[in-house]
């Protein structure tokens, strides 16, 4: 009997630490709370500012000049995203075919079909603050499951927000209030590994493990763009039902990662040959701009971008030079260049509306 005890237990622990070490792969192979959160959704991207944040890289920035009202808003609310802001989650609804057919045509009445986003801002926030100035440039609220969502009439739309804790934001501009619903409905189970959207649940495994910023799509036949759409007015013709992920890491150097996911390897071929042949027509231009020859840091870029085929895969590999990256930051118009570093806030909570 005694024996018969001790197997038991010695079960029992056995299954205890099976258990934990399930939850921690787990654990450590999800997607980020942030994420969990946003809904379902044609494209989901993610960016973590915090590991940027702890090695000093925004202290070596030059100061951004605020615009007025962002300066405004920064007053109200102690929130300042250069400074606040940890990580942003954004899910991407795009119109349906149908939708883009049935739209007005530009300057008729209406509003055109377009792309409308979700986002969720973790960061440092005041709440009592954030809220008190919410409720100045809101049109309405409604409190659904304990939370207040404010409705903010920006330009032709309207964009919600919630405040969901002390340290995230949920902001939607989808004409449908149930979407902000979902995220609402989805905070409470965000601890939860496996309560995260479909697109996330798939292909967060394709992500590669560090990634300060990734982003997944998927491109349908029924989606309205013609397919990856690169720098230049650029198209790349994709097959139906391809998954696209691309994501960039520091390890040791930055490092950009483009997967397009296709049915079938044929797929792949043809869109890594394109991929191939747009890189070899690029560097042959790039060889011949200037006496000088072109700049090192764009030369080292460009010299590192690789297209492969693995399987069904067409990925596409590049390591980014610092000065490169600093290149891109100075030469920024200056109208961009003066809006707040990182992620937009969203119109909801950037801009100061007249209340109504």
């Amino acid at each position: 009997m005694q024996i018969k005890k001790s197997y038991l237990a010695l079960l029992a622990v056995v299954i205890a630490v099976a258990a934990m070490g399930v939850l921690l792969w787990m654990r450590l192979h999800a997607a980020p709370e942030s994420v969990r959160l946003v809904p379902e959704s044609d494209a989901v991207a993610y960016v973590n500012l915090t590991p940027l944040r702890l090695a000093n890289v925004f202290a070596s920035l030059k100061k951004i000049s605020h615009d007025p009202d962002y300066e405004d808003f920064i007053q109200q609310t102690g929130v300042d995203f250069e400074r606040d802001l940890d990580e942003v989650a954004i899910a991407v609804h795009l119109p349906s075919a149908e939708a883009a057919l049935a739209a007005p045509t530009p300057g008729g009445p209406g509003v055109a079909a377009e792309a409308r986003f979700s986002e969720i801002f973790k960061g440092s926030f005041d709440r009592e603050r954030l809220s008190g100035y919410l409720h100045k440039i809101s049109r309405n609220t409604e409190i659904y499951r304990s939370k207040e969502i404010f409705t903010v009439p920006v330009e032709n739309r309207l964009v919600r927000v919630a405040v969901l804790s002390g340290d995230k934001v949920a902001v939607s501009n989808v004409e449908s209030p149930q979407v902000i619903h979902d995220i609402i409905d989805r905070a409470p189970k965000s601890g939860l590994l496996l309560s995260q959207p479909a697109l996330v649940r798939e292909h967060y495994k394709d992500v590669p493990l560090g990634s300060l910023a990734w982003a997944v799509g998927k491109y349908s036949s029924s989606a309205t763009s013609s397919g990856l759409s690169l720098p230049g007015g650029i198209d790349v013709a994709l097959p139906a039902q391809t998954t696209w992920v691309a994501s960039l890491r520091y390890a040791g150097a930055i490092e950009l990662k483009a997967q397009a996911l296709t049915p079938t390897e044929e797929d792949a071929r043809k869109v890594a040959d394109t991929l191939g042949t747009l890189l070899g027509i690029f560097r042959s231009l790039q060889s011949n701009i200037g006496t000088e020859g072109p700049d090192a840091d764009v030369k080292s870029f460009f010299d590192s971008l690789q297209v492969t085929q693995e399987g069904n895969r067409a990925v596409l590999n590049a390591n980014v030079p610092i000065g490169f990256i600093k290149k891109l930051a100075r030469e920024a118009p200056s109208s961009v260049a003066e809006k707040p570093a990182g992620p937009e806030p969203g119109p909801a909570i950037q801009q100061k509306k007249q209340k109504k």
